[in-house]
């Protein structure tokens, strides 16, 4: 058996303390290849601006409200990057997989089955089947992706945050197997908050959400409304902005606000019938419902009753019904106004029920 001196080991120990120093506290070296400089050691996005695609079209009912998730993980790692980015939604994975091939995007999040042959840097799979594709320009940062979202996902509190966004409820399924819940939606907490400054019950709000994108960030309208509470964006709003859970329902209970505001100048209206008035309206416009108040009038109708100015919607498609009216916006078919209306308080009486 080998017998070593104090002074030995004390060398070696020195030594060894002096090999995982630089290990541990060295950055990354640059080595050559063809006289061009690569990085040995992971390389980021900081700096850059990225372009990015969440291309996740009708997920299976386990993956919930995926794109949510992938939201809040693209927002992340962009923050913990430090990169800029800017966002669109795809319905149609394979149109945004070819703008990635051609590095007109940087960035595509969709599911792994629709890579098909296409040869790009693709992350490990998120959720079993969700991959993060890069451009070509970028297939030296997939590294640093696969690093990322390795402890983003072993992270111990990833496991309660994903079931929140994959443990939704269709509000008609879970009442008619009699299920209690705790929540409705990944956004519970947003919306009691925003409820609050409009004085609702946080389940009436969450009813007009499930109605207008089924608490689907990516939901567009085929007038262009975008998001949660499906919002007209301004010039200056980006898809990015407007896919911004606190962003699109804060401006939707901004405009709900409104409204409230708006139908309390008619006295005659019932705070309890003002409020169809105000749903109404968030769906239609108020111009349309003044409108609809001024025909129900003409009518010789009692227009303070929700019953009765649904009664006289029907009427004013027909043109003949409505001349010598004072109606500002012209002949209205009102039949998705008065559906939604109707399941907006069909949807709040059920979350009353599954979520006391």
């Amino acid at each position: 058996m080998a017998i070593f001196s104090d002074k030995t080991i004390a060398l070696t120990v020195a030594c060894l303390g002096v090999f995982f120093s630089w290990k541990i506290l060295t950055p990354p070296q640059s080595v050559t290849v063809d006289d061009t400089p690569v990085e040995s050691g992971p390389v980021s996005f900081s700096g850059l601006e990225l372009r990015c695609s969440i291309a996740l079209p009708k997920p299976s009912p386990h993956l919930g409200k995926i794109d949510g998730l992938t939201y809040l993980m693209l927002e992340n790692f962009a923050e913990t990057d430090g990169f800029e980015w800017s966002l669109q939604f795809d319905d149609v994975p394979s149109e945004a997989l070819d703008s990635l091939s051609e590095n007109a995007l940087d960035i595509v999040i969709t599911y792994r089955d629709s890579l098909g042959q296409r040869e790009l840097p693709v992350s490990q799979p998120v959720e079993g089947e969700i991959v993060w594709a890069l451009s070509p320009d970028h297939a030296s940062k997939l590294d640093s992706l696969n690093r990322w979202l390795e402890g983003f996902v072993g992270d111990e509190g990833y496991k309660s945050l994903a079931t929140r966004y994959k443990s939704y409820h269709n509000p008609y399924s879970a009442w008619s197997k009699g299920l209690h819940l705790r929540r409705v939606s990944p956004y519970d907490e947003l919306i009691k908050q925003y409820a609050r400054k409009i004085d609702w019950d946080w389940r009436l709000l969450a009813s007009v959400i499930y109605n207008e994108s089924a608490f689907s960030i990516g939901a567009e309208s085929r007038k262009g409304a975008l998001g949660l509470m499906q919002i007209l964006p301004s010039e200056n709003d980006s898809v990015k902005e407007m896919a911004d859970p606190e962003k699109n329902i804060g401006h939707g209970v901004n405009y709900l606000g409104k409204l409230k505001r708006f139908f309390t100048r008619y006295d005659a209206i019932p705070e309890e019938e003002s409020l169809k008035f105000v749903i109404a309206a968030f769906n239609a416009g108020e111009g349309r419902i003044q409108d609809c108040i001024r025909f129900a009038e003409s009518q010789g109708k009692d227009a303070s009753s929700w019953e009765n100015i649904a009664a006289v919607i029907p009427l004013m498609s027909d043109e003949e019904q409505i001349v010598d009216t004072l109606l500002v916006h012209g002949k209205f078919n009102g039949s998705e106004t008065l559906s939604y209306v109707d399941k907006v308080l069909e949807v709040y009486d059920l979350y009353r029920e599954i979520c006391p």
